[in-house]
């Protein structure tokens, strides 16, 4: 390209051939993104017809943009994403039309002997964005900028803004949620589309100091394993909201200065995080980062870490690359699948501790708000059952080999007409039938089973001689079939209780 000029107006050539004028001033980005779509005194003087159908386009802007209300102990993150995207839409929208100026909490100055707004400002160039501030401001002073700018200005439409702003929000909150906001906000003396949005961002995020926990929390269960084949694009997303909301929140120390609440520490934690991935060249990446900002913090004697921001671009860009030349390896291993276990301690422990089937984390599946894979809850079921098993009998290695000395210990089951008594280690026992068990027959167990139980059946207390005559009669032919398999098993069932009482009490009888 090849600058000319021509009476003052510079022009530059495109590759085409054709001649562009060029501005005599850059124009910022910020210039072009605050510039009004639609200025404010223009809109008011547009006719009744065409005012009334640009306010309703933009009340009805973005339908989709619904603010609801959230859990901020619930580990589902897509939620607060949703709030901070909402926000941001809304500003924009806001903009486009002129009518971010209200938005702007300004401290008026108060006539000292009526307590009346003057329409004096104590710094006419001091004022904070309310959808940047939100975190620093009280109910009080976004009252007191509001009641300035609806009674204190000459020009109409700072009013119209304040109404067109709240009817906005109030199209924009589901129901559930803007009849909690509505409680408070239909009380306040002082109304307008900044009070509503400041009571709504309260009533959704609570004070600073339970949010701040509440985030920062969050941060700190992040794992990129609980992601889809270990999404780092998604977790990015994640993080970044998590990290704009803390910086936005901000306390007034005893001198009353405001003061930041991001965790010192931010940097560091989200270091941690990046290195969860099953992918090794994309964790040493940022173990060797970590390592390098730690050495520089201890050597230069302050805690100055990397911005979180540029962490964060950082690891959207390495994790691009490593996709696009097929290294990235966390998509085909899955952490989250449960491990096989040898050993009965690991098995043991690793049941003592609550296990999701689809992501592993200590919650039940019905809690997980990850996407669920059926082939991996289908996988961990099985691992789980075989968990159980080898915390049951030990590992399958010694399961497999032959144990003598279990076999030697415990006989087999007695077969009808086996004597049921054996010697165990120097200690005579009997079969118990009901229990399939080998139980010794000692002092206390003859007492206890001597003494007929609550629970005992009553034919129990049969003499020997009716028994006999009871157990070797045969059903009468005269019965029909399923009355003669009834009696069949009657007769079975008191066979095999008897037999362990007769053991019992011929053991009594002999000492």
């Amino acid at each position: 390209m090849t600058n000319t000029s021509k009476q003052d107006q510079q022009f530059v050539t495109m590759p085409d051939g054709t001649k562009v004028a060029v501005k005599a001033q850059r124009e910022t980005k910020k210039d072009r993104i605050t510039m009004a779509h639609l200025t404010s005194p223009n809109r008011i003087k547009l006719s009744e017809k065409d005012r009334m159908e640009t306010e309703q386009t933009i009340v009805s802007s973005h339908p989709t943009l619904k603010f609801k209300k959230m859990d901020l102990h619930s580990p589902d993150l897509d939620s607060l994403v949703s709030l901070n995207t909402n926000l941001e839409t809304t500003e924009r929208l806001f903009a486009r039309y002129d009518l971010l100026q209200i938005f702007n909490i300004v401290k008026p100055i108060r006539d000292p002997s009526t307590g009346q707004l003057t329409g004096l400002l104590h710094d006419e160039k001091s004022f904070r964005n309310l959808f940047q501030w939100y975190g620093a401001l009280t109910l009080a002073e976004v009252m007191e900028s509001t009641d300035w700018y609806s009674s204190c200005l000459d020009d109409d439409w700072y009013g119209s803004n304040l109404d067109l702003t709240a009817e906005y929000l109030r199209c924009h909150m589901e129901t559930d949620l803007y009849e909690k906001v509505n409680e408070e906000y239909s009380k306040l003396d002082i109304q307008g589309g900044p009070v509503l949005l400041f009571v709504m961002i309260r009533h959704l995020l609570s004070t600073n100091d339970s949010l701040v926990h509440a985030l920062t929390s969050k941060i700190k269960a992040v794992k990129l394993s609980s992601y889809p084949g270990e999404d780092v694009g998604k977790a990015v997303t994640h993080l970044r909201t998590l990290v704009r909301c803390l910086k936005k929140l901000r306390r007034r120390n005893a001198d009353g200065h405001e003061v930041d609440l991001v965790p010192h520490d931010l940097t560091k934690q989200l270091y941690d995080i990046l290195q969860t991935s099953s992918c090794d060249e994309f964790n040493v990446m940022f173990k060797q980062l970590f390592y390098t900002e730690q050495r520089n913090v201890l050597l230069g004697g302050h805690s100055k870490w990397t911005d979180p921001e540029e962490v964060l671009t950082l690891a959207q860009g390495h994790y691009q690359d490593l996709c696009v030349h097929g290294k990235w390896t966390g998509a085909t291993q899955n952490k989250a699948t449960f491990p096989v276990f040898t050993s009965k301690k690991d098995a043991v422990a690793f049941l003592g501790q609550l296990h999701c089937h689809n992501c592993g984390g200590p919650h039940l599946l019905r809690d997980c708000t990850v996407t669920h894979d059926e082939a991996r809850i289908k996988a961990n079921r099985k691992r789980l059952k075989e968990t159980k098993k080898v915390a049951r009998k030990g590992s399958p290695k010694d399961q497999s080999k032959p144990d003598s000395n279990r076999r030697s210990k415990w006989p087999p089951r007695p077969k009808k007409g086996e004597p049921n008594r054996a010697t165990i280690d120097g200690k005579t026992h009997y079969y118990h039938f009901k229990s399939s068990k080998w139980l010794p027959v000692d002092s206390d167990r003859q007492a206890n089973m001597a003494t007929p139980s609550s629970t005992a059946p009553t034919t129990t207390t049969t003499t020997p001689a009716a028994a006999t005559t009871q157990s070797d009669a045969a059903p009468s032919s005269d019965l029909d079939p399923t009355k003669r398999r009834q009696a069949n098993l009657a007769l079975t069932k008191f066979k095999q209780e008897f037999s362990d009482a007769f053991s019992v009490l011929t053991d009594v009888f002999q000492e």
